[in-house]
């Protein structure tokens, strides 16, 4: 599929999987990218994103994404 979209996102798909919080894993975030889709993951509520977590889960994601 091409469109503005696709375009401006590299992606190969219209599909975007919004950050679900407690719910977001790693898996989940590469998985939807492994499959063309733009894919984000957002932290826990009430807990602080700090850079070490955020550089752990962003590990987490790129291990386990092909791109």
């Amino acid at each position: 599929m091409n469109n503005r979209i696709t375009e401006r996102l590299h992606i190969r798909y219209p599909f975007i999987q919004a950050p679900l919080y407690f719910l977001t894993n790693a898996e989940l975030v590469a998985a939807v990218s492994n499959a063309g889709g733009w894919a984000r993951w957002g932290h826990t509520p009430g807990k602080t994103a700090c850079p070490a977590r955020v550089m752990s889960h962003w590990i987490a994601c790129a291990r386990r994404s092909e791109k």
